[in-house]
């Protein structure tokens, strides 16, 4: 399965507090999240609650690779192309 996930910036998600340490135990699976969906801050690696979601889905399910669409490539033909070729496109808005 084929899932794309629009991300907000790095930013905006601090502004959010929506940012999750990712060496906690409880959540292992993002000791290895890749630099470019992390940011340092005080020195902690932090990680947004939408990119974790998809480090969790390809970390427990092996037929799960997860798009992260930053806001940089976030175009109409980049859409388009997810719509095409993707079975799911997210994009995670807190209530």
């Amino acid at each position: 399965m084929r899932i794309g996930i629009l991300l907000t910036s790095k930013k905006q998600e601090f502004k959010k507090e929506e940012m999750i340490n990712t060496a906690q135990r409880k959540r292992k699976y993002l000791k290895d999240a890749p630099p470019s969906l992390t940011v340092k801050s005080k020195g902690k690696k932090l990680i947004p609650s939408d990119a974790a979601i998809g480090i969790y889905l390809e970390k427990h399910y092996k037929d799960v690779i997860v798009d992260y669409i930053l806001p940089d490539e976030i175009t109409p033909k980049r859409l388009k192309d997810n719509y095409d070729h993707h079975d799911h496109l997210f994009v995670k808005i807190p209530l």
